[in-house]
């Protein structure tokens, strides 16, 4: 049997979740960012819910404006939501939730700990877990509240397995309904055998928890789910990024500072106060592996399985999340634990409390970020500035109808590798409001050259914006290339106006047959662009 496998509810404990709780008090004042206000305010699965919304279609079926299936399937995450929904969506109840959750969390990593390693080192742990300022993108992202779910259904599912319990599937079974990456459990579970061997054999364990993921995956098989996206599985680039990579996480852990929601790998390599936090890492990793002996391995084992299904997504969109960390981050305070004397003198203590202060002081920095959408992409646009914080700072500023603030940052955001091509329609129509036709001519080949000449939506507001300045010639040779359709159809009222220009008149009343609004209708619009000359609303 394990040592100490009973709970023992140990004062440190309790300071750890004080101290934990304290720190993260401040998010009662925060409010809905990022893709909160898609999957909280605007989800018909939480205003009008259905058993076929929450357990048969993906994450984002119900969001107003989302198109497209995604592959996310996370229905207990949803009745989460669904909770905060019916308590009046309100942002700092919200919140709360997913702190208390975080709480579980840490409470669940100190049991796990101190069957193994007693009650003080398992404080301990608990500690560097609960406290990480890295953690705190999980932790205050209400749309990130999948990674405490289902870290804390992975975590019980190997407390279960400790204590021999037949009832390990059912954890392990909620933990794969609130993230996908929780099917990786076969491999946790052996990386946790190889550091702390069972009394049960690891065939037996699996033979426990297998109804579990086979439960989870029939229910994910009935459910309508759109594929992994092609770019997620291309891991060419992996080894092109790994210097980057490891040098901004590894600084992470001993520096983690800027904080923020994007971290480009096409950044510059890091600079000196990284390097150096990064060397730091390096150093103190190779001392816990050491102090840890051959344990050490396979928990830096659990730390990659945990990191491995965030790969895909880091390569395909170079953009490294800290919320990946937060699985991960139990491997490595199991090795900060597993380094420690078993017993913890005054001294020892005196260091972690230092280290405490530390965390609290950037998360002190950190928190204030989440009090709306805008304060948390402006703090990613001056702490990372790149293609990915400067898009979303513009696409929040548009939606406050600040649109001459969000047209500069999307064209800024051009200026960066790799250009986030998403913003290509966009800027191009924002343009046509706002821009003289001098200064979008000097941008449209730096669109084309970037990739936007391949990207839905982007031709035809090209096409309008020459035409609206009379510049036929041009509009009909980007109308001849275009590669793109307008789904609002003002391509064809730009052809008709050429035509009507050029006197082809038969042209012209061969688009106003396939008008649906009718051959009245389309002429009307004709008309009016070719005379007045003015972009068409859309």
């Amino acid at each position: 049997m394990p040592e100490n496998s009973a709970l023992k509810v140990h004062p440190a404990l309790l300071a750890v979740l004080a101290v934990v709780g304290a720190a993260y008090l401040a998010v009662v004042q925060a409010g809905f960012a990022w893709d909160d206000n898609g999957i909280l305010v605007a989800n018909e699965a939480l205003s009008n819910p259905s058993f076929e919304k929450i357990f048969l279609k993906d994450l984002w079926c119900c969001v107003r404006g989302h198109e497209g299936l995604s592959p996310y399937y996370r229905p207990l995450t949803t009745l989460s939501f669904l909770l905060d929904y019916k308590l009046g969506l309100i942002p700092g109840l919200a919140h709360l939730h997913s702190l208390l959750w975080h709480m579980v969390v840490v409470t669940l990593v100190y049991v796990l700990l101190q069957g193994r390693l007693g009650m003080e080192r398992a404080a301990a742990g608990a500690l560097v877990f609960g406290l990480h300022p890295i953690q705190s993108e999980a932790v205050v992202w209400i749309a990130a509240r999948n990674d405490l779910m289902g870290t804390a259904g992975v975590i019980g599912t190997l407390i279960l397995l400790e204590r021999r319990s037949n009832w390990a599937a059912l954890p392990l079974a909620a933990a794969c309904l609130c993230k996908e990456s929780s099917y990786t459990f076969p491999a946790v579970l052996l990386c946790w055998r190889l550091a702390f061997p069972g009394e049960r054999s690891y065939g037996k364990e699996l033979l426990v928890v297998a109804p579990g993921l086979v439960l989870t995956f029939l229910l994910r098989s009935m459910a309508e789910l759109g594929p992994v996206p092609s770019e997620y599985r291309d891991l060419g680039p992996f080894f092109e990024w790994l210097p980057r990579w490891a040098g901004t996480v590894l600084g992470w852990l001993v520096l983690p500072w800027p904080l923020t929601t994007t971290a480009s790998l096409y950044r510059p390599l890091p600079g000196p106060s990284v390097l150096i936090s990064a060397v730091l890492a390096v150093a103190f990793i190779i001392v816990i592996l050491w102090r840890n002996g051959k344990r050490g391995l396979a928990l830096l084992g659990l730390g990659a399985v945990g990191y491995a299904p965030a790969v895909g997504a880091v390569v395909s969109f170079s953009i490294l999340g800290e919320r990946y960390l937060y699985q991960p981050m139990f491997a490595f305070a199991a090795l900060f634990a597993g380094a420690l004397p078993e017993r913890l003198g005054g001294r020892t203590w005196a260091l972690l409390g230092l280290w405490a202060t530390y965390a609290l002081v950037l998360l002190h920095f950190r928190l204030p970020d989440w009090a709306t959408a805008e304060s948390l992409m402006r703090a990613a646009a001056e702490r990372a500035p790149d293609s990915y914080s400067f898009q979303l700072l513009g696409s929040q500023l548009q939606q406050q109808g600040e649109e001459d603030e969000a047209l500069d940052l999307y064209d800024r955001s051009f200026d960066y590798q790799p250009p986030r091509l998403f913003a290509c329609k966009t800027i191009t129509e924002l343009a046509v409001k706002k821009w003289t036709m001098a200064r979008l001519d000097s941008r449209l080949p730096r669109l084309v050259e970037v990739g936007c000449r391949s990207m839905n939506g982007f031709d035809p507001p090209v096409v309008v914006a020459l035409a609206s300045q009379r510049r036929w010639g041009e509009a009909e040779k980007w109308l001849r290339s275009a590669v793109t359709v307008d789904k609002d159809r003002r391509d064809r009222v730009v052809k008709g106006a050429i035509a009507t220009v050029d006197g082809n008149l038969l042209l012209a009343g061969s688009e106003a047959l396939i008008w649906p609004t009718g051959v009245a209708a389309y002429r009307e619009q004709v008309h009016a662009f070719t005379h007045n000359v003015a972009p068409l609303a859309p």
